[in-house]
This record gives structure tokens, C-alpha cells and sequence, in this order.
């Protein structure tokens, strides 16, 4: 490749001294100057200068000569001097990972200067824990921060030199995007469900989710996000090349009924979408790792609107800052279509949890596990420390909590590992010294709850004590239950025959999770506990209404 050509003839006598300058600009451009006498009185050449940026640099540099046989000993070269007075300049920033930008230079960079993380700085004010000079290409310096970046980032660099010491202060600028990052729990939520998609109403005739990009600055890769109903076999799968930009929606149904969602922006179809049953379902968003991201687990009830419960309408979260609010932080949609699949929910409104968690009772499931149950979702991390949980009692030996594992998905209680192991019949009791919620609200000491290892009941020890068959307006029927005996009777898996004259009837099982019975409790068995209590205030205080 020929840049520049020198003009011809310039040279005609046996011994020539000559002197030549050959400077190339950050911008590539190329000059070349001569002293025919030798001196340092430089020209430029009449076709000079050339501008070319096809090598950005080399490892060596040299002179070729093309000459006659005849001069082959004739050529002599000494005084060659490279120097730079130019200070590095920052070409780009590329994002390595979600955490690491390598910073490019257009030329080697001194590693003392360049090694120091106070010379660079995000626009956020973030500065890097580590800045490393490569050893493949000095050029280039790779920083590494201590959180994930956003989805548009400016790095600053100051004080880095060249290694002709040509310092650049600063601040040299780049722009860089951040690269796709998996989820964390709570940036990726369910924030639309359509479960009765019939009668219509406005949208199409087919039942799907709303998926919400619940972080200020990432983009978040959804690659291998797996949708699902806990204690099935299957899973809807999201495409590797799922992603969501800050702040975006996207709509996921069935894999068949993706063209019926195409002009309500970005759609996916994976296979094996869950059916979602109308009167309510659980619903759990993992992450490829496991990782339990999102959980609702939603009911007809929280429409609160019979009319729309009747189908047509989707449900809506109210806030997704308060996103752990179970039904308080949803509602029917209000807009005219129905629902709004892909855009701003229509009864978005600020909706803050500020309520600490409430301890709601606790049960022995076996000699060295109990189980306590709190009245919302906890923050799983803080829940596992066992130093929280205290058992007291009056035995001479009292078991001492050594683990704390809070449930998934829901994270609504947390089993303690106990020891020695528990007594059957001996009441303890358990308090929690402190419970913080999914929203981070923390509570007190919360109140002591008697918990004992329950025996099996002999016949006689329950037996029923009250039955509504004829409830008054606005009430429910219920059958209530006595535990005549001294024992701790543990309810779960029990059975009651709603039998017929005829001999004709059906089993109902009680209750869904352990429940224990303590001597002389009352328990009512109901459709709707919510209004069985409503209905008999008088008995609140002794007899706990159970669905």
C-alpha cells in the first residue's frame, strides 16, 4: 500500500544527505516532510498528507528500499527517533458482562496510572472495585463493578497516561449499553392474569398473562424464565432470545394463540402455558437456575366486582412496587377492552405495604420440625435466621431452634429444625423476635403462640359440637368441631361425610395444611371463614372459622 509518493528527480548526485519526518495524526492522517540538506528544515511533499486508519497499530517498524544491483551498498540510515506527544484518547466502552466494561483506547495506555479504579467513574457516580491493563493489548482496560449496569451507562475516565507520559486529565467520555441480564427476584413480575377469557368483553377470546419489567435501568434476558403451576410436570419456557428493555411489557399465552396478541406489542407463545383455572390458581415465574422470581397466587374474589368476576375481564396489580400484595394489590381492570395487555395497567396507582408481618400460629409436623405460619410473604433471606425464633416451656430440657427454612414458593412460613426432640402433648411456646416482610417492613416481638406435638386421636376426642344448616341473609353454613380429650390432634387429612338418608353422599377433606387441635379447642369447617366469623362474633374468641 502506497500512501504517499515522493517526487521524482528530487535527488541527482552521487552523495545525497537527507533527513525525513513521517507523522500520522490520531485521526490517521499521514504526513510526510524532508530535508534534502540534510538539516531539520522539513517539507512536506507535494502530495501529502494521505489519510488511512487500515492499521491501527503494529509491533515494529522499518524501511524498505527498492534499488538497482548496482547500489545494493550504497544506502546508510542512523539517527531514527519515534515519539508521541499526543495523549490517549477513549474510543469506546464495551460491556463484557453484566458487571464489566472494557475500556479502548487508540493506544497503550501506562498501567500505573491506568490501573488506579478512582480514574474511571460511571455517570451514577458508581466507581469500579477493580481496573485491570490487559497483557494481550495494553490498549485496553477492563473494570469491574460491584453492581449490574443499566441499560444506557457514560463512562468517565481521568488522569490516564500513555507510555510517553502524554497525560490525559479529562474526563474523556464513552457511552456504552449494558448487556442482557437474567432476573432477580422482584424485577420480573406477573402483573395482568386473564383466567375467564369468556364472555368477551374486548380482548381476544384466550386466556394469558402480562410479564412486567419491574427495574429502573436493566435489560432483562427472560432466556429459559420458566412459567408454571406448582406440582406440575410442565412448564412454559420462555426463548432464549426473550428479553425486556426497562420498564416494558409483554404478553405470554399459548403457543397457539400468538397471532390474536400481535398488535398488542411484544408477544410470546412457549409451549405447555398452564391453564388457568377461574376461580383461582397458583402461578410461579423461575428463573434457569431454580430461582423463584415471582409468585401470585390469585381468586375469583379479588375482582371485586361480581359482574366482571363473571368473565371477560381481567385481573390487574394495582402497584408493582408493593409487588408481594396479595388481593389488596389487585383488582378488575376498568378498561373498556377488558384489560390491557402490554401497556400501563388501567388501575395503576401507588399501593405501599407498610404493614409488619403478623404471626399467625405454628405446628409440630414431626419430634424436631415445626412449621410457623405468618399472615404475609417474608423476606426469605432475613426469615432463615434461626437466632429469631426462641421455644420456651416448662420441661427441664427446652428445644433449641439450629436451622430456619423459609417456604417457596411463597414464602409464608419457615420450618424450624428443633432438639432435643419435641414431647407428644407438651405445649411450648414459641416466639419470633423479629419478622420482616417481602416489602421490607419489620416487625417487633411478635406474640407467643402455643405449639405441642400432636397424637393420634382415639374415638370419642372429636366429635362435632355445632352445626348451622340454616344461616341467616348473608351467612354460611359451617360444622363445628370440639377436642373433648387432653391431647394435641392434629386435623389434617381427616374426613367429613356429608351422607344422605339414602346412603348416597360425599367426603369432604379437612383441612388443606397441618392443623392442630388443642385440648378443648373448637374449630368451625366452612365454605368461607371470612364470613362464618362475621356471622357468629360471639364465638371469635373460642372457635376459629377453617375453609
Amino acid at each position: 500500500m502506497v500512501l504517499i509518493d515522493g517526487q521524482s528527480g528530487s535527488l541527482s548526485t552521487t552523495n545525497n544527505l537527507v533527513r525525513v519526518r513521517v507523522t500520522r495524526s490520531v485521526q490517521g492522517q499521514w504526513t510526510l516532510a524532508r530535508d534534502l540538506s540534510g538539516g531539520r528544515s522539513f517539507g512536506a511533499e507535494p502530495n501529502s498528507p494521505a489519510t488511512d486508519n487500515t492499521y491501527q497499530r503494529s509491533a515494529t517498524v522499518g524501511v524498505s528500499l527498492l534499488y538497482s544491483s548496482a547500489n545494493g551498498r550504497n544506502f546508510y540510515f542512523d539517527d531514527f527517533f519515534v515519539t508521541d506527544t499526543t495523549a490517549p484518547l477513549l474510543v469506546r466502552a464495551v460491556a463484557v458482562d453484566a458487571r464489566t466494561v472494557d475500556a479502548v483506547f487508540n493506544e497503550a495506555v501506562d498501567s500505573a496510572a491506568a490501573s488506579q479504579p478512582a480514574h474511571y467513574r460511571l455517570a451514577t457516580g458508581a466507581v469500579p472495585a477493580t481496573a485491570q491493563v490487559s497483557a494481550l493489548n495494553p490498549a485496553v482496560v477492563r473494570l469491574t463493578f460491584a453492581t449490574d449496569f443499566s441499560s444506557t451507562n457514560q463512562l468517565q475516565v481521568r488522569q490516564v497516561a500513555d507510555l510517553y507520559g502524554n497525560l490525559a486529565a479529562g474526563p474523556l467520555p464513552a457511552t456504552f449499553a449494558g448487556v442482557p441480564v437474567a432476573p432477580k427476584p422482584g424485577e420480573l413480575l406477573i402483573t395482568e392474569i386473564m383466567a375467564r377469557e369468556t364472555p368477551v368483553v374486548g380482548l381476544p377470546a384466550s386466556e394469558f398473562v402480562e410479564l412486567y419489567n419491574n427495574t429502573p435501568g436493566k435489560v432483562l434476558s427472560l432466556r429459559g424464565v420458566r412459567l408454571l403451576k406448582p406440582g406440575s410436570s410442565t412448564a412454559a419456557v420462555l426463548p432464549d432470545t426473550a428479553r425486556l428493555l426497562p420498564g416494558q411489557y409483554a404478553v405470554v399465552c399459548g403457543s397457539t394463540r400468538t397471532a390474536q396478541f400481535a398488535s398488542y406489542g411484544k408477544v410470546y407463545g412457549p409451549t405447555n402455558f398452564p391453564s388457568l383455572t377461574n376461580a383461582g390458581d397458583q402461578l410461579v415465574l423461575r428463573g434457569r437456575d431454580g430461582t423463584t422470581l415471582f409468585e401470585v397466587a390469585y381468586a375469583d374474589t379479588w375482582y371485586r366486582d361480581q359482574r366482571k368476576a363473571a368473565g371477560g375481564w381481567s385481573l390487574e396489580m394495582l402497584d408493582p412496587a408493593n409487588y408481594c400484595g396479595g388481593a389488596e394489590n389487585w383488582q378488575a381492570s376498568q378498561d373498556a377492552s377488558g384489560g390491557t395487555p402490554g401497556r400501563r395497567n388501567s388501575v395503576a396507582t401507588a399501593n405501599p405495604d407498610r404493614t409488619p408481618p403478623t404471626l399467625l400460629r405454628a405446628v409440630a409436623l414431626t419430634a424436631s420440625t415445626i412449621r410457623v405460619y405468618f399472615g404475609e410473604k417474608l423476606d426469605s433471606a432475613a426469615a432463615a435466621n434461626p437466632a429469631l425464633y426462641a421455644v420456651q416451656g416448662s420441661a427441664s430440657t427446652v428445644p433449641v431452634v439450629s436451622r430456619a427454612a423459609p417456604l417457596g414458593p411463597d414464602f409464608r412460613a419457615v420450618d424450624l429444625a428443633v432438639s432435643p426432640a419435641l414431647q407428644p402433648s407438651q405445649p411450648l411456646t414459641l416466639t419470633v423476635a423479629r419478622a420482616t416482610d417481602c416489602a421490607g417492613n419489620a416487625s417487633g416481638p411478635l406474640r407467643a403462640t402455643n405449639v405441642a406435638l400432636p397424637e393420634a386421636a382415639q374415638p370419642g376426642d372429636i366429635v362435632l359440637n355445632e352445626v348451622l344448616f340454616n344461616h341467616a341473609p348473608g351467612g354460611v353454613y359451617f360444622v363445628e368441631l370440639l377436642n373433648r380429650s387432653l391431647r394435641y390432634v392434629s386435623l389434617q387429612g381427616y374426613q367429613l361425610s356429608h351422607q344422605k338418608t339414602s346412603g348416597t353422599g360425599t367426603a369432604i377433606i379437612s383441612p388443606p395444611v397441618p392443623y392442630v387441635l388443642a385440648p378443648g379447642q373448637l374449630v368451625a369447617l366452612t365454605s368461607a371463614p371470612i364470613f362464618c366469623k362475621r356471622s357468629t362474633p360471639r364465638a371469635a374468641t373460642r372457635r376459629r372459622c377453617w375453609p
